[in-house]
């Protein structure tokens, strides 16, 4: 190995070998059509999970069977750690992370949820029908980032796709729990 070439990382994300009297000061700067995209699209799927942990925390506290209370305050953990894990990745990134809060769409799912137990006298099948809802759309969200999001590099596309694994057996639990029907009626 010759100590005296260094692979450096090129404008358009590829490598090319410089010789170390003529390496720059600093690594070049990221395309800013990358930064852009990557924060855009890691920032809408942040709000997701932060969303869907706030759901999930909301779910648990108003469901009666305690083993569905900690398993979906298990999924809120979950969601948190893929929430910093990709505030992580961003931030690892030079990217700017977005500010957490509750979206509007996920203030209004909480509501309706709310109304929702409160038509079918508090039923943990109801809440189940509507967390099932939430993961449903996440999944989609995180299939359209891996699908319909080019520029992410291989690093940003493979984190993404290890999240969505992890979002698609959340759902495919809930689900499972939802089609069971022994949550229905509990007091």
């Amino acid at each position: 190995m010759n100590i005296d070439i260094l692979d450096w990382p090129g404008s358009q994300g590829d490598t090319q070998k410089i010789p170390l009297h003529q390496l720059p000061s600093s690594p070049p700067a990221i395309s800013s059509r990358y930064s852009e995209t990557t924060t855009e699209t890691f920032g809408k799927l942040i709000q997701l999970t932060h969303d869907g942990e706030q759901g999930f925390l909301y779910a648990a506290q108003h469901v009666y069977d305690r083993g569905l209370r900690d398993e979906l305050h298990k999924f809120a953990r979950e969601r948190r750690s893929i929430t910093a894990e990709l505030i992580h990745f961003l931030d690892e990134e030079g990217c700017e992370a977005p500010l957490l809060h509750s979206s509007t769409r996920a203030s209004l799912h909480r509501t309706w949820m709310h109304v929702r137990t409160l038509l079918t006298d508090h039923d943990d099948q109801s809440i189940l029908d509507e967390v099932e809802r939430g993961e449903a759309e996440a999944v989609q969200a995180f299939q359209g980032a891996l699908t319909q999001t080019p520029a992410l590099t291989h690093p940003a596309h493979v984190l993404t796709g290890s999240v969505y694994q992890k979002i698609q057996r959340a759902h495919t639990r809930i689900r499972s729990l939802r089609d069971s029907g022994i949550y229905q009626h509990t007091p």
